[in-house]
């Protein structure tokens, strides 16, 4: 198998575009036709009047309405149905994202640090708490002048979630008035979620690493983009996080672990770009949810090992 790739470049050199030489297809379809044979003693006649109902049936199909779902206008089998959450009122862009999780669903109690540390994400990475956010760190900026940027990012994952709902609160209690969604957000979402095995979105079947492990496929890996920096993992949990109120907020995140991302220490990009991970080299702070619309998915198979 090592020297498949030379016969392989051989074959093309001698042989030219394989589509004009292989009888693959031709087999396979012969192997169709022969599946239609009913009658033994006439086989030619089976095939004609099966070929018939075929064609009868496509020729058919053309004449339903769009609606109507045939064979050959099923939907594929990770199609995410393009439909977004709908809610009564207006809401963020993340908690609107298109999707179809799948599979049995598991009651999980989300702990202490989850929950903290998955409030303060969800927050930042909405676009229209981003005003807020600006205030929260002018106002960290100006109480802690000689602060690092690393000492006030430290600081804002701890106290950004209970100062929004402090501010909130306090502005509600002055008469200001804000959208029913961040009064329901600010709360910070239920502490019960539910744990899917599958989620199907963009072309994407994204599993968890529990379920890839009884499969063929490898459908757990994942990268995200953050600035400059691009972050390789697998998937751990895949949640739908809901948060309780009339307006009823829901998302999906995937609880993911993440490997080093330092460069030329964890990941190294070869001369081909080819992206070589260390698979025992972790991420150092903890980090664990992305956005599923933030995700793209990847593919990890075993490689040489580079010397330290």
């Amino acid at each position: 198998m090592e020297h498949l790739v030379i016969h392989l470049a051989r074959e093309l050199e001698l042989g030219g575009p394989v589509q004009y030489r292989w009888m693959y297809l031709y087999e396979r379809y012969m192997f169709h036709l022969k599946k239609m044979v009913k009658n033994l003693s006439k086989v030619e006649g089976s095939i004609v009047a099966q070929m018939i109902n075929e064609e009868t049936s496509n020729f058919a199909e053309y004449y339903f309405p769009t609606e109507v779902q045939t064979k050959n206008r099923r939907p594929a089998r990770h199609d995410d149905r393009g439909e977004r959450a709908t809610y009564h009122v207006t809401v963020p862009d993340i908690f609107t994202d298109v999707g179809r999780l799948s599979g049995k669903p598991k009651d999980r109690r989300l702990t202490e640090q989850e929950r903290s540390h998955l409030q303060t994400y969800l927050l930042t990475n909405c676009e229209d708490i981003l005003q807020y956010e600006r205030i929260f760190m002018a106002e960290k900026r100006f109480e802690y002048r000689y602060a690092t940027e690393e000492a006030l990012e430290e600081l804002k994952q701890r106290e950004f979630a209970g100062w929004m709902l402090t501010y909130v609160s306090a502005g509600m209690a002055r008469g200001e008035t804000f959208d029913d969604w961040i009064r329901e957000m600010v709360r910070g979402p239920k502490y019960v979620v539910k744990s899917y095995p599958r989620f199907c979105t963009r072309g994407y079947a994204f599993t968890t690493q529990k379920r890839r492990r009884s499969s063929t496929t490898y459908d757990a890996g994942v990268c995200s983009a953050s600035g400059d920096d691009v972050y390789y993992g697998n998937i751990q949990e895949i949640m739908e996080i809901k948060y309780p109120g009339m307006v009823g907020l829901r998302c999906t995140v995937f609880f993911c672990d993440w490997y080093d991302n330092t460069p030329d220490r964890g990941v190294r990009t070869d001369a081909f770009g080819v992206t070589s991970v260390h698979s025992r080299r972790k991420l150092q702070y903890y980090d664990p949810f992305i956005l599923a619309s933030q995700a793209d998915q990847v593919i990890k198979y075993t490689y040489v090992n580079y010397s330290e």
